[in-house]
């Protein structure tokens, strides 16, 4: 036969912007000048032949190869003063090197044709440059200036404004920048895809386990922490099947790895499994303040997400003990496929933070023969109630990421603000304010749902209250809510404090509305699970759903012993509560719990849970 004719050559480059950017650009970096990149983006529809141009920050120029260099249409060039680092810091590989050295608290960047016209520009810490009506201010190290997106479409806002590159959102150098998308599946188009539905303690432990079980061909398995001995023997029995293992840990969570997640990974390891941690030490830092995240990806095709980790406390064997959090299991290759690209893309070990288990610090705990798990699973007071729920049919499920989502109008915000009836909320954390100038945007968007006439009801955990440390907590936000509800008059808005009868902590991240919508998720409503961590979570839209978790949330809310224990000055109208008066009420409860409660510390940012 003869050879296959050649492909047909590309169309020829020419010379000319159409719409060539600036995107993105690194100068304040962690560890100097050496990290610095920019991004160009061709948003035109013409080739572009880049040789001959310039980049300049006013003082020093750079030159593009004189070899011709051709961007395509809606292609990006990365270039870099350094193609190694660039690929540790962002998972991806730079084009070209360039040499500027960038100021980090006042400088500009401008991209300039060969026949000099300024086709694009930014200025950062009041510097003003041509082509650029205003100057950004400077940002904090490690940083990266981004430009918007318009929310639905992938094309760069530019009006040459500082408005183009202003978010609410702080990109850290390395974070991912996730679509943001919805998977619809029903019976007819997909007979296969379904949601189970379940809660800790009564029956998480049960789903999980049998999930693991039916795995064949592999597992992606991203957890804050990982200590369950049950859960370890799952994954143990997986790798003996032949099924690939592949988990990402948190490598400095509050209070450190413990010697029981060394031994499990150590012997997870011995047998197979892959796994690696996210890590920041004294010359690498890492992307997210916390992976905070906790999903896993079975097969390809089937998702675990819930609230909780896999501790005895989060996921318990014995479901008379453990945290109140909620839980699904999503069958449909769409929604597993988004969540193991992220998997893939957070785990990648050509990141400078990856760290794979083996190296130190994360190695087993020495010496190991005189350190074993314990298989006795702890049991508690806590009477199960609830079963599981699965449903098949319409069901709609939209992934969300922090921080790539957490701040989008049609997100979590968004879920709120759609509300027309009720909007029930389950939380570990919820301050009044995520700093001294910014309200909290979800618990504001909650207050106007119940200024609409939604019926809004806020429960949070009360394990976490202290009277001594003048920080704000739960308590505070309980009050606030409740005194705003008089104010105002909203006879449909209160928060209550969940006593812990028999439950460990509320530890869920949970929210439904008009009994149709319901978020399960890792993120708690403090500032550094919605700006800095990696989160995680899925908006399900199915009455069944929203059914199941609200009928556990009124269970939750309405119990006898809650109402006569903690309900504060808006809850029953009689007076403030003091926080002397609630702790002493609380003590008799808590105590019966066991002193394995009280291994956690208390934060106040969102770095526990």
């Amino acid at each position: 036969l003869p050879p296959p004719p050649p492909p047909p050559p590309p169309p020829p480059p020419v010379t000319g912007a159409d719409h060539l950017l600036i995107s993105e650009v690194y100068y304040n970096t962690h560890h100097g000048g050496s990290e610095e990149y920019v991004v160009l983006r061709n948003q035109g529809n013409r080739w572009v032949n880049l040789s001959g141009w310039m980049l300049t920050d006013g003082e020093h120029e750079w030159l593009f190869p004189q070899t011709p260099s051709t961007l395509p249409p809606a292609a990006s060039l990365r270039l870099a003063r350094n193609l190694t680092v660039h690929n540790g810091l962002t998972g991806r590989p730079a084009n070209l090197t360039f040499f500027l050295s960038l100021g980090n608290s006042k400088d500009s960047l401008s991209l300039i044709e060969p026949n000099g016209t300024i086709v694009d520009a930014v200025g950062w810490g009041e510097e003003l440059v041509e082509g650029f009506n205003g100057s950004l201010p400077a940002y904090s190290e490690g940083r990266v200036l981004k430009r918007n997106i318009h929310l639905h479409t992938d094309e760069f806002v530019d009006t040459n404004e500082p408005s183009d590159w202003e978010s609410d959102r702080i990109f850290i150098v390395g974070q991912s920048d996730l679509p943001f998308q919805t998977f619809s599946a029903n019976e007819s188009t997909d007979p296969t895809s379904s949601v189970t539905a379940f809660i800790s303690p009564d029956c998480s432990f049960s789903v999980i386990n049998r999930t693991l079980a039916q795995a064949t061909t592999s597992i992606e398995l991203n957890m804050y922490e990982l200590t369950n001995p049950g859960l370890y023997r799952a994954l143990a029995d997986a790798l003996g099947r032949g099924v690939a293992v592949t988990i990402l840990l948190e490598g400095t969570p509050v209070g450190g790895v413990s010697d029981t997640e060394l031994l499990i990974c150590s012997l997870l390891s011995d047998v197979g499994a892959d796994i690696r941690f996210i890590h920041s030490n004294s010359t690498v830092k890492d992307r997210y303040t916390y992976d905070h995240a906790k999903y896993c990806v079975v097969d390809g095709h089937t998702l675990i997400i819930d609230s909780e980790n896999w501790k005895s406390s989060g996921i318990p064997e014995d479901p008379t003990y453990g945290n109140r959090g909620w839980g699904v299991v999503i069958e449909d290759p769409g929604v597993a496929e988004a969540f193991s690209e992220v998997f893939r893309y957070d785990s990648d070990t050509a990141f400078f933070d990856i760290v794979p288990f083996g190296i130190p610090p994360f190695v087993a705990p020495a010496p190991a023969e005189n350190f074993t798990l314990s298989y006795d699973p702890p049991s508690g007071t806590y009477s199960p109630e609830f079963e599981v729920l699965m449903v098949t049919g319409s069901v709609s499920i939209t992934p969300v990421f922090a921080p790539d989502h957490t701040l989008r109008d049609d997100a979590i915000l968004g879920l709120i603000n759609s509300a027309m009836s009720s909007v029930y909320i389950e939380q570990l954390q919820c301050p009044v304010m995520w700093d001294d100038e910014m309200p909290n945007r979800y618990l504001e968007a909650a207050i106007r749902a119940a200024e609409r006439g939604c019926e809004v009801r806020i429960l949070l955990d009360s394990r976490f209250v202290e009277t001594t440390d003048n920080r704000s907590d739960n308590f505070d936000t309980v009050d606030y809510i409740n005194d705003l509800a008089v104010e105002r008059n909203l006879t449909n808005l209160q928060a209550r404090l969940m006593v812990l009868k028999g439950i460990s902590k509320l530890h869920n991240k949970g929210v439904i509305v008009d009994n149709r919508l319901t978020l399960v998720s890792s993120i708690n409503w403090g500032r550094g699970a919605v700006f800095l961590n990696r989160e995680a979570g899925v908006i399900i839209e199915s009455q069944e759903v929203a059914d199941y978790f609200t009928e556990i949330f009124m269970d939750d809310w309405n119990t006898k012993e809650r109402h006569r224990e903690v309900e504060g000055s808006g809850m029953v109208g009689k007076g403030k509560t003091t926080r002397e008066q609630y702790v002493t009420s609380a003590i008799a409860i808590l105590c019966g719990i066991g002193l394995a409660l009280w291994s956690d510390r208390r934060t106040g940012n969102g770095k526990t849970g």
